[in-house]
């Protein structure tokens, strides 16, 4: 702990304090009445300068901190001091040797015989805006922006326009084949299917692109893609698939159970004429 110094100065904005070892340096004043020795430490204080002065050098072995004893140090006191008896308390984080570091608190003893007027030089330092603690903000901000910000609908997908359920004939439904991009329909034992989904076996260019459109039931049931299972007059009257054996109408009803599956019923076949019945 440093030494008490009495002192009187007849202004109190110059104020002169000797320390002896470098280090950050704090000056606090209080209004105090009465003898320095008498002074029990419960004064309010008001800190009216914040620096740091003085240098350091490492010299052989001992590697001692240097002394810096011929430094002054002026600091103008706020005009918002009155004339009186205050004390004016230098604390001072004494940096001298590598082992450790002291505190040195000097505490002179002033009466001002008239009030300051002048303003001093504020110089402000936030310890809150430190690279780390920035870092630390943004991170955070980050963080509530994507706990808070609105969730977007979810995109739901688009549905296939609405098929009505109708009634075919040959040539009505001649015009499902795919081309165009048109829906790809053809017909199994009078039902008739949309099978789009399967537009790579029934599409253009398809394996089985020669059923749609038309009425598939005899080729399925032969295991034959050829034109000659399909009806040629589109006007007459529908294949009645007479000459089949039991082994033909089975694959042809385990065909007829697989289109039920997979693919949807958008309508029935009948003979040209026959519509209304």
């Amino acid at each position: 702990m440093g030494t008490a110094n009495r002192d009187l100065r007849s202004k109190p904005e110059d104020v002169g304090t000797k320390t002896w070892h470098s280090g950050p340096l704090q000056i606090w004043w209080a209004k105090f009445t009465g003898h320095l020795f008498s002074y029990d430490g419960w004064e309010s204080w008001l800190e009216i300068n914040e620096s740091f002065y003085g240098y350091f050098s490492l010299t052989g072995a001992a590697k001692e901190w240097g002394v810096y004893d011929n430094n002054i140090i002026t600091f103008t006191m706020s005009k918002n001091i009155v004339a009186g008896d205050c004390l004016v308390r230098p604390a001072r984080l004494a940096i001298y040797r590598p082992s450790g570091t002291e505190f040195c608190l000097n505490c002179d003893q002033i009466k001002g015989t008239e009030s300051s007027t002048k303003t001093p030089t504020v110089t402000t330092y936030n310890a809150f805006f430190t690279p780390l603690n920035i870092l630390f903000l943004l991170v955070n901000i980050y963080t509530i922006y994507v706990l808070l910000r609105p969730t977007p609908p979810p995109v739901l997908p688009k549905e296939p326009p609405a098929t009505v359920f109708r009634v075919f004939n040959p040539r009505t439904l001649l015009p499902f084949t795919g081309e165009n991009d048109t829906p790809i329909y053809l017909a199994v034992r009078g039902r008739v299917f949309d099978v789009s989904h399967g537009r790579n076996f029934y599409g253009p260019g398809g394996p089985y692109s020669n059923f749609a459109g038309r009425d598939a039931s005899r080729g399925l049931a032969l295991g034959s893609f050829d034109e000659d299972m399909l009806t040629e007059d589109l006007d007459g009257p529908l294949d009645p698939l007479e000459g089949l054996g039991p082994d033909e109408i089975e694959a042809l009803q385990g065909w007829e159970e697989n289109f039920d599956s997979k693919y949807l019923v958008v309508g029935r076949l009948t003979a040209v004429g026959d519509e209304e019945k």
